[in-house]
């Protein structure tokens, strides 16, 4: 049997069966795992066709027909990334394309109820946030402490 080619990525790939894997395509076009931040395509005309998107693992050895001139593009899947921080101590999360969050969402989401009682100091950059309507870009690791704003009664 002769080699069947193909491109990846608009690379010329010469290969020796009918069939090839995802894993395949991924390692032929030199990409690295963890594999389920691609997604592959297969070109046909001004068509892209999704052939695996690295949600089931076991489709990484699913057999694929190829013939000679098929085109493959391997994409890099967004990923939702989460930025991490903690409130009086307990993790919070936001995703990184939603880091921007008010003082009272912080509060709320870490419930702190009513928001007006409280206010914010983040421990890592030393900063007070008073107003609940205060924007404050979220950063991985930031440690706020929620603290009473009114007065605090005496027994």
């Amino acid at each position: 049997m002769s080699e069947i080619h193909i491109k990846i990525d608009g690379q010329e790939k010469a290969w020796s069966k009918p069939v090839i894997t995802p894993k395949d395509i991924l390692d032929l076009g030199e990409k690295q795992e963890p594999y389920d931040v691609y997604v592959i395509f297969k070109i046909q005309g001004d068509k892209k066709l999704e052939i695996w998107n690295g949600q089931a693992k076991d489709d990484l050895h699913k057999n694929i027909e190829i013939k000679n001139d098929d085109v493959f593009s391997i994409e890099y899947k967004p990923q939702d990334l989460k930025i991490y921080y903690t409130v009086n101590g307990e993790k919070q999360e936001t995703s990184a394309t939603d880091n921007k969050l008010t003082v009272a969402q912080i509060l709320e989401k870490a419930k702190f109820v009513p928001v007006s009682k409280f206010k914010l100091f983040n421990a890592k950059t030393k900063k007070d946030y008073i107003d609940p309507n205060q924007e404050i870009i979220i950063q991985n690791g930031d440690e706020f402490l929620a603290l009473s704003s009114g007065p605090t009664p005496v027994a």
